[in-house]
């Protein structure tokens, strides 16, 4: 058993860190075909990716849990309703949204330190909306990620991935991880009512999934559709979708399962590691030693509150 949870952590970290390197090189595919067949609509955009992955997961997640959503349903109240509508919102549409659309500007280096401040901005909305102390080490933590993220941008010559737009692409990060923050804050806000994945999950992400959908046909028309004719196109969105997303969801809920919040949370932080070296070897960006030291500082910040929890509570 101890093996399997390891496992499942292990999983976790390595998919949550070729996040943005798999999403990057999806663009850069959908750019090349682009270049080389000229005209065209790039076949890779956030809309479609997200509406098939979302859609995906959304069905999965649905039909697994199928047995107890009506009584789910019939539990929740209006403030719930709210809750899980304004978390999927934020989580499943807002978030992605401009998570993805940061990646035309930043290199996946530059986007994966930046967002290493989702855990800093999440404690800060939890002192805000449900009254929680800051974690131990907090100030000291945000001090060590600013002081990292100001390093490695200066030791990157700025953030920007090519003709990137360095200040849109950090705008676009830092409302992306003011999103993913708040929706974290939402699920924590329904732990107490035990909800299934199915309400929580499912029917968020088939929303999403038709919001994009929507967008998609708003701009371009149905016959987006047809370009999945193209089977290279279905097969690297579909493959994104059981990858990341839902081996990904699967992978984190059983870390929780397995293991104490603080521990998934400070091994997760190596995530960013994955990143980076991910982004190295795969996409070619230049890792220096400035760039490395910077990591380093907010690697540290990021884990400093779990690493100060660890010594002051143990292991769970």
């Amino acid at each position: 058993m101890k093996s399997l949870a390891v496992g499942t952590l292990a999983v976790y970290v390595l998919l949550d860190g070729i996040d943005s390197p798999l999403l990057k090189w999806m663009q850069n595919q959908g750019a090349n075909h682009v270049a080389v067949h000229g005209g065209g609509l790039d076949p890779i955009r956030f809309s479609n990716v997200y509406f098939f992955s979302f859609l995906l997961v959304g069905i999965i997640l649905l039909l697994a849990d199928r047995h107890r959503l009506q009584a789910d349903w019939r539990r929740l109240n209006g403030a719930a309703q709210q809750s899980i509508a304004g978390g999927a919102f934020c989580g499943m549409f807002l978030g992605p949204l401009s998570f993805f659309i940061s990646l035309k500007h930043l290199s996946v280096i530059g986007q994966s330190l930046l967002f290493s401040l989702l855990l800093p901005v999440s404690a800060l909305l939890a002192l805000v909306v449900l009254k929680e102390r800051l974690p131990k080490g907090f100030t000291l933590s945000l001090a060590l990620i600013s002081f990292g993220l100001v390093l490695s941008s200066w030791a990157m010559g700025g953030m920007a991935d090519g003709g990137g737009n360095d200040l849109l692409g950090i705008m676009l990060v830092l409302l992306s991880v003011l999103a993913y923050a708040t929706y974290d804050i939402t699920n924590r806000s329904l732990e107490e009512l035990d909800l299934g994945h199915g309400i929580t999950l499912g029917v968020g992400a088939i929303v999403s999934a038709l919001l994009f959908a929507l967008i998609e046909i708003g701009r371009f028309g149905v016959h987006f559709f047809w370009q999945l004719e193209l089977w290279w196109v279905l097969a690297l969105i579909g493959g994104y979708g059981l990858l990341v997303r839902l081996m990904g969801s699967i992978a984190e809920r059983g870390s929780l399962l397995s293991w104490p919040v603080a521990t998934v949370e400070l091994w997760g932080s190596l995530a960013v590691v994955v990143s980076v070296f991910s982004a190295a070897v795969v996409l070619g960006e230049p890792l220096n030693l400035g760039t490395l030291v910077g990591v380093g500082i907010v690697l540290a910040g990021v884990i400093l509150p779990s690493v100060i929890w660890h010594q002051t509570a143990g292991p769970a």
